[in-house]
């Protein structure tokens, strides 16, 4: 059986993934990653094997800007957590400072 040249719907299918994951990473849509998360993951399950060398890069394709993104939230999620550290910091000094002041020193 020979391969058909050029993209299938399936190839295009996984580059679509690709491409919407990469614009929800830029715009830091975390909400919308995760849908296109799980559509991905579920089509993933349903397609099965990569059938031709084409569908296999564009798998490829989608698993390199999957991890990237998966970089990019983890990045994401210490910066939130260093400024939530941050926050509780502040907090806890300005609740010295008020305690201070209301005791009169």
């Amino acid at each position: 059986m020979s391969e058909k040249a050029g993209k299938t719907s399936t190839d295009r299918l996984w580059l679509k993934y690709a491409k919407a994951i990469e614009q929800a990473v830029e715009k830091q849509d975390w909400a919308r990653l995760a849908k296109v998360d799980l559509a991905m993951r579920q089509a993933l399950e349903q397609a099965g094997p990569a059938t031709t060398a084409a569908e296999q890069e564009a798998r490829t394709v989608l698993q390199q800007q999957h991890r990237r993104a998966l970089a990019q939230v983890e990045q994401a999620k210490t910066e939130l957590n260093d400024k939530l550290a941050k926050i509780r910091e502040q907090r806890e000094g300005l609740g010295a400072y008020q305690l201070t002041l209301a005791s009169g020193e």
